[in-house]
């Protein structure tokens, strides 16, 4: 018995070359005006690349901060100069605050500098919400620098995420914390957007020397190097940190026993912890005095070299965390040698017991949960250490790419992994499920490319990352392993360090596998729709039976067929989304042989489909 394929189209080809050179017109993407003006002023490439005249802004932070446990709040002073590396002269400078939600909480600000001259409002600088905009009174010229001056205070909304702990301190997690100057790039000029709740907003790459003032008995983990550790640790848990990051073993760094008898800490009322991070596009930091800590270390091989240390910072009671450091090793272990198949950036991470998923550069936040969800999470969240955090794949420019690479990248090793402890678990037929909950259902589903509105966050709509990651799985399959994952590692390489649009990504793919996508971009990324497929009929055709799957919604997704026969015999056909390349509406297979067919069943739970009663066909 054979199985063969060959597709049939529902409507007669254009022949003419004036109708084929409208089609390809009619497939090529839609470029917005801000896309079109950087290929003109040749900061972005038609390729994929950064232009000849790509730019980047950056900053120098250096903040001093004190944790008040008492009022739930953290206050200090920002230090930051500020580098304009564009062509253009800037005449303001947007500086953006913490979170506030309905005028509860949220930072308030008691002085403002920039180069030592005191701002007075409303004549020197206006506050809409979070953001401040500051006018200057000596425009900021091509390859000049200033330097801005903040005293603030933060306190958090009530509910917030961003920084909360319980009545006996047990955790404060800040993330979105600190005034810090918005993006000012080539696209969009300066990000403008407030910040709201849970969301977040992706910053330039900067340099970060930060000081952090906590009550005595609370250790704080934080973004980057902790450069005073035998400053700020007591000599049992300094020596018990040292170890860690020399061994592959977990371990202890602080257990219950030792946060009962005390002495975790160096001892003193108050402890300055003193951290540095480079290149990175936020700070965030935890403090506790009640928390564990475990920690391990393992060889990073790459090009980075060195060891990278793993640590999980829980309540006593959290199962799930004993086992976080493990879960994030594997991760990294799976980001560096499998997809992406690149050096994990960073030397650290910190995995905490939070109020909310969220990743910061070497800081996430998780909430406690059992089984295969924590597992899930977690790489999940991992793999933001790649993209936006390495690769600045912000929401303003790629849509929701960032929740789609977050989800698709870990699916091997989730399922790998977690089917050890749970034989029901598939990476990829969760995520089909949890599209098929939104699919082609209004703003539920929008276009991976439309950004997020002003005061949304990444979680806003749980399932906001499904519909990228089923597009990036599929593309996988078109395009095969090999050539995909050097496509996206090219992509990284490239922008670096850097924000990149959705076109950059999708120019990059097009550029390195030599193909024009636009079938798949198109549908999948760019255009409202859903994946709808149908068996609709069966023919015979000279000792062949030629089965017919009929494409009813616009998203392409692979055909995968299992013809089972009376005799109790079946075979099976599987054709990746190239099966609607040419834009056909119609895919046809020819099943050869006599034996009569029993049915004929279309696609399985890891292909999304919006209506399956039109899935299985019993021939006569």
């Amino acid at each position: 018995m054979r199985v063969r394929s060959e597709i049939a189209f529902c409507i007669v080809m254009l022949l003419c070359a004036a109708a084929e050179t409208g089609f390809a017109r009619e497939r090529g993407l839609y470029r917005p005006l801000e896309v079109r003006r950087a290929y003109e002023l040749k900061t972005r490439s038609v390729d994929g690349r950064p232009g000849a005249r790509y730019w980047r802004n950056r900053a120098e932070y250096s903040i001093a901060a004190r944790i008040d446990t008492a009022a739930r709040a953290v206050a200090g002073f920002v230090d930051a100069v500020y580098y304009n590396d564009s062509p253009d002269t800037l005449n303001q400078l947007i500086v953006r605050l913490a979170p506030e939600d309905r005028g509860a909480g949220g930072a308030t600000v008691s002085r403002i500098a920039i180069d030592g001259r005191d701002l007075a409002s409303p004549r020197d600088f206006t506050r809409r919400g979070t953001i401040i905009a500051a006018k200057l009174d000596h425009p900021l010229k091509p390859g000049a620098s200033l330097k801005l001056s903040i005293a603030w205070r933060f306190v958090p909304p009530d509910g917030s995420p961003e920084l909360r702990g319980s009545p006996e301190g047990a955790m404060l997690f800040a993330s979105q914390w600190y005034p810090r100057i918005a993006v000012y790039d080539d696209i969009y000029g300066w990000d403008r957007r407030e910040l709201h709740g849970a969301s977040a907003r992706l910053g330039d790459f900067s340099d970060f020397d930060v000081r952090i003032a906590a009550p005595g008995g609370f250790v704080v983990w934080a973004t980057g190097e902790l450069l005073n550790p035998r400053e700020t640790l007591s000599a049992g848990t300094f020596a018990r940190y040292t170890k860690a990051l020399a061994s592959d073993k977990i371990v202890s760094i602080v257990s219950a026993k030792d946060r009962a008898s005390g002495g975790v800490t160096a001892s003193g009322d108050t402890i300055r912890w003193h951290f540095a991070a480079r290149s990175v596009p936020d700070f965030a930091f935890g403090a506790s005095d009640r928390c564990l800590w475990d920690m391990t270390s393992f060889a990073a091989g790459g090009k980075t070299g060195g060891r990278i240390a793993s640590s999980s910072v829980y309540r006593g009671a959290s199962r799930s965390f004993r086992q976080a450091a493990a879960i994030c090793r594997g991760t990294i272990e799976s980001l560096s040698s499998e997809l992406p198949g690149a050096p994990f950036p960073f030397q650290s991470v910190t995995v905490v017991e939070g109020p909310a998923d969220a990743a910061f550069p070497m800081m996430i936040s998780v909430q406690a949960a059992d089984g295969w969800l924590f597992h899930q999470t977690l790489s999940r969240e991992i793999v933001r250490s790649f993209f936006p955090h390495l690769v600045g794949v912000g929401d303003r420019a790629c849509g929701s790419l960032e929740d789609g690479l977050a989800r698709m990248i870990p699916m091997v090793y989730q399922t790998r992994e977690i089917s050890r402890f749970d034989k029901t678990y598939d990476a990829a037929a969760k995520n089909c499920a949890s599209y098929e909950r939104i699919a082609g259902r209004g703003m539920e589903d929008r276009p991976p490319a439309l950004p997020l509105a002003d005061g949304e966050g990444s979680d806003s709509h749980a399932d906001r990352g499904s519909r990228p990651a089923e597009a990036l799985r599929f593309l996988e399959e078109a395009l095969g392993e090999d050539a995909f994952k050097t496509a996206l590692r090219e992509f990284m390489d490239r922008w670096r360090h850097r924000h990149p649009t959705l076109y950059d990504f999708c120019n990059t793919f097009e550029n390195v596998i030599g193909e024009n996508l636009s079938w798949f971009w198109k549908p999948w990324f760019f255009e409202p729709g859903y994946p709808d497929l149908a068996l609709k009929e069966t023919r015979m055709s000279g000792g062949e039976r030629i089965i017919y799957v009929e494409k009813r919604g616009s998203i392409p997704v692979p055909v995968k067929i299992l013809v089972r026969f009376v005799d109790g015999t079946t075979a099976n056909f599987y054709q990746t989304a190239r099966a609607w390349d040419k834009g056909n509406d119609m895919f046809s297979i020819s099943v050869e042989g006599t034996t009569a067919i029993r049915s004929i069943e279309l696609g399985d739970a890891a292909i999304p489909d919006v209506d399956r009663s039109n899935n299985v066909l019993r021939p006569r």
